[in-house]
């Protein structure tokens, strides 16, 4: 394993109401990647393309990206942010507001999570337009696993990659030390 080159980015927060600055900052790194030629085997997104869900942006700019380093699009692995997930839904609210209630968290998330039912709400449902948006901005839909797991294993041909879905239990702007995972 080794001798490979990748990239790291996060909290990329794309929406339509991006700030002039924003703009800026995001097409400067495309002229940068552009005129350094910086090719890489893999890109890893650790959270939050959208901002509040908002994935209308992100199209262009990702392909953008991944036409800059030239890395194809099945070595690019994004980890669900807790901007990614809608929120709003009472039932995975109410879920989420009991596990954080509880006096032991982690338990009760354990708990959660081992019932398919709530399994099933807590992943699936809030998490309805980041997997559909995998698909159309990496062209790969997400497998079962990669869905209702929280941690995802994949053994590539140059690393090991262990990706952690830390945004199970967000529902509100209080998730700050939340997070269960």
């Amino acid at each position: 394993m080794g001798g490979f080159k990748w990239l790291h980015f996060l909290d990329l927060h794309f929406s339509m109401q991006d700030s002039f600055d924003t703009g800026l900052a995001r097409q400067s790194l495309l002229e940068c990647l552009a005129r350094e030629k910086l090719a890489c085997d893999y890109v890893f997104i650790t959270g939050d393309i959208a901002n509040q869900n908002d994935y209308s942006a992100a199209k262009e700019f990702v392909t953008e990206l991944l036409s800059r380093v030239k890395v194809d699009a099945q070595n690019v692995f994004w980890a669900v942010g807790n901007h990614d997930i809608k929120r709003g839904s009472k039932l995975r609210d109410s879920i989420i507001g009991n596990i954080r209630k509880a006096k032991d968290p982690a338990h009760e998330f354990e708990a959660a999570m081992a019932d398919e039912e709530m399994r099933t709400i807590l992943t699936y449902s809030g998490m309805a337009d980041y997997i559909q948006q995998y698909d159309l901005l990496f062209g790969r839909k997400l497998s079962a696993a990669e869905i209702s797991d929280a941690h995802v294993y994949h053994p590539l041909e140059q690393c090991n990659l262990v990706v952690l879905n830390t945004c199970l239990t967000s529902c509100d702007n209080e998730d700050t030390h939340k997070l269960m995972h």
